[in-house]
């Protein structure tokens, strides 16, 4: 409970457009990580295939 008050508590203290941004760099942030795995898969893959 107490975590969660003070994540919201931040949170109120962000301008619209800190927010907006903020939102826009969460979202980059998990395409990066997809693209990370994708990637590392790839590079098992084609170890595997090489060998």
């Amino acid at each position: 409970m107490k975590e969660f008050r003070v994540a919201h508590t931040a949170d109120s203290e962000l301008s619209i457009s800190e927010r907006a941004r903020l939102k826009e760099l969460e979202l980059r942030v998990r395409e990066l990580e997809e693209e990370n795995r994708f990637l590392g898969k790839s590079v098992a893959f084609f170890a595997k295939k090489h060998r």
